[in-house]
């Protein structure tokens, strides 16, 4: 799996507080604009106008007008978490889960991560690239449930690294399928399978 992200998706790191809340007011600014006109109607000049910056700006916080329009959030794995998921007796799956931490900015739960979700939902080429952003988490998450299900004596190598992969790939799926929900919670998608579980595996 891959963990290169083209630049041109990611915004810049920003050196300070005052930074921080300039990119933020660029990322909300795209979002207004694209949900007021569309996203293939957004100009990066017209961002610029409602949040009353220069071009420059922009291009000091934001490499690409697709940057902005995902916002200046990008999910990470938290190494701890990583950490007691390897180390403890938690189910692999629903342990996967648990791993990824959502910022508010994306979150489904709250209102400014439910208007990007929806703007996200319904760009094809925004589907692709927040999924490219995911790509660093996605793989972190890859190696930790490697590690836990090499802890197993009945599989070796190779089993372990399928079996993973497809844990992972479920994840994912759950992840994905808590964004239309009321609240964002991957793990109850999950628990909502558990009637026909053991249907699934015969």
């Amino acid at each position: 799996m891959s963990t290169d992200i083209e630049p041109r998706l990611l915004p810049r790191e920003p050196g300070n507080r005052r930074g921080r809340a300039t990119a933020e007011k660029l990322g909300l600014a795209a979002l207004e604009v694209a949900e007021a006109k569309g996203v293939s109607a957004t100009t990066i000049d017209e961002i610029c106008r409602v949040a009353n910056v220069s071009r420059r700006t922009f291009f000091h916080h934001f490499p690409s007008l697709d940057a902005a329009l995902l916002g200046t959030a990008v999910p990470v794995v938290n190494p701890d978490a990583v950490a007691r998921y390897v180390a403890e007796p938690v189910p692999i799956l629903a342990g996967a889960l648990e791993l990824v931490e959502i910022p508010d900015e994306l979150s489904p739960a709250s209102p400014i991560g439910a208007r990007r979700q929806a703007l996200v939902r319904s760009t094809p080429h925004l589907q692709a690239a927040a999924r490219e952003r995911l790509m660093p988490a996605a793989a972190a998450v890859l190696e930790a449930v490697t590690a836990k299900v090499s802890q197993r004596p009945d599989l070796d190598a190779d089993e372990s690294r399928l079996i993973a992969q497809t844990v992972v790939t479920m994840a994912a799926a759950l992840i994905q399928a808590s964004y239309g929900a009321e609240t964002f919670d991957p793990g109850a998608a999950l628990r909502r399978l558990a009637p026909v579980w053991s249907s699934l595996l015969e």
